[in-house]
């Protein structure tokens, strides 16, 4: 059996990947086409958040298939539906957090000087840590993080 952490800590690596390279992209598009810098950091927020979610979820199904899939090899939406709003609902007061705090740096950081790719990575540099250190513990707590033989025993 894989190792349930390492495969959680895999999935959130390429999400995060996949959310910085988003936001510093973004951050350069609206730079080109807009001088609102609130704009510009809202933005590269939005989508930053959006394609690190976009990615993890499938990531996630896919590696843990011996919890989400009957026998019949269905999947079980609702079973996965239900863990990612538990996950969700867990990191609420973090996701508030973010989203509205990290605009508001990359924006100090724009008008600052610093270019909009850096300021989306900077703004990252700060929030990402707190984000991925509470991951794992919530995840682990709500149950995103288990064996199918845990599965097993809660459904007994």
């Amino acid at each position: 059996m894989k190792n349930k952490y390492i495969s959680f800590a895999k999935n959130m690596g390429i999400a995060a990947i996949t959310g910085l390279v988003a936001g510093a992209g973004t951050a350069e598009l609206f730079n080109l086409i807009t001088d609102d810098k609130t704009m510009t950091a809202i933005a590269s927020t939005i989508s930053e958040y959006t394609a690190a979610y976009s990615v993890f979820l499938p990531l996630h199904a896919r590696d843990n298939m011996d919890i989400y899939r009957t026998e019949e090899g269905k999947f079980r939406w609702g079973e996965f539906i239900k863990d990612q709003i538990k996950l969700a609902g867990g990191f609420v007061l973090l996701d508030i957090a973010y989203l509205t705090g990290r605009p508001l740096l990359a924006k100090e950081f724009l008008d600052s000087g610093v270019g909009s790719s850096q300021a989306s990575l900077y703004a990252d540099a700060i929030f990402y840590p707190v984000l991925i250190a509470a991951v794992f513990p919530i995840a682990k707590i709500t149950g995103n993080i288990r064996s199918k033989e845990k599965n097993l025993e809660d459904k007994v």
